[in-house]
């Protein structure tokens, strides 16, 4: 993704576009075709671009700073906060998953990208399959995953685009439709298969990212969060509601579930 002449500015964000999702027996494999439309606005935002490259990133093991200077290598600029905002902290933990810091993306071309991500920190899914998927390769796990992004303020989002891949190389990255979208951010929910291609099993949603293009940067502090929910057993997810810093997910059944937040990324703007 070198670009001559093009630098970009990171500090904590993501872009997202829409796609059409296929597939819900088990063992199936999802198949998406962006529109006409999704990729030339895609195009034009560089939602895709990035999600695409910082997916190729993630499976090769670069998170948190290696991450940043991956991209810093390629082109991008990376604007770090220290630190928090004072009062501001995770809303959740789940050990299994790291859902990181949002940040956002600027380049000379006047594209404004928020960007997060979440990664597995290990193969603890596999627990998660019902007694049928033994032995069973492409096994769905009950229920659905859902990974989202929410503001603390309204932004002007004009493209959101959305990257789930395994940790393996093979399968193919998928790009969804967003489940929920609305002034203060965007969610999406995909069905997690597990794969036992490799040891360990692997997962189609091993990785996963989410960018959001804006219009414009707003004047003042800018916070964002990003939330993952996973779900197995009789578990799964029934509805959801995005809202100033928050997103709430319900859920059907009554075992077999968690959630994680991120820290929160912060963008600030004298004005």
């Amino acid at each position: 993704m070198n670009v001559p002449g093009k630098r970009l500015l990171i500090g904590a964000a993501a872009c997202v576009v829409a796609v059409v999702p296929l597939a819900t027996e088990p063992g199936s494999v999802e198949a998406v075709t962006p529109d006409a439309a999704t990729t030339a606005r895609a195009a034009t935002t560089g939602s895709h671009e990035l999600s695409a490259l910082v997916m190729r990133l993630q499976r090769a093991g670069k998170q948190d700073a290696a991450l940043e200077r991956a991209l810093e290598r390629r082109g991008y600029d990376v604007m770090r906060p220290a630190t928090a905002p004072a009062g501001i902290a995770a809303r959740s933990d789940a050990g299994d998953v790291s859902v990181k810091r949002p940040m956002l993306v600027h380049d000379t071309g006047s594209k404004w990208l928020w960007m997060a991500t979440y990664t597995w920190n290990n193969a603890n899914f596999s627990g998660d399959q019902p007694g049928s998927c033994d032995g069973y390769d492409r096994c769905q796990l009950l229920g659905k995953d859902a990974f989202g992004l929410a503001f603390s303020k309204v932004l002007n989002m004009t493209d959101y685009w959305a990257t789930f891949g395994p940790r393996e190389a093979g399968t193919g990255d998928r790009i969804l439709n967003p489940w929920e979208a609305n002034r203060w951010g965007v969610v999406y929910r995909k069905q997690d298969i597990v794969e036992r291609r490799t040891s360990p099993d692997d997962l189609n949603m091993y990785f996963g990212n989410i960018v959001v293009a804006i219009d414009g940067r707003p004047c003042g502090q800018t916070n964002a969060y990003a939330k993952y929910a996973h779900t197995w057993s009789d578990r799964d997810l029934a509805g959801v509601t995005i809202n100033a810093s928050v997103i709430s997910y319900t859920f059907d059944g009554s075992s077999g579930r968690f959630q994680e937040t991120s820290q929160p990324g912060t963008d600030t703007r004298s004005c």
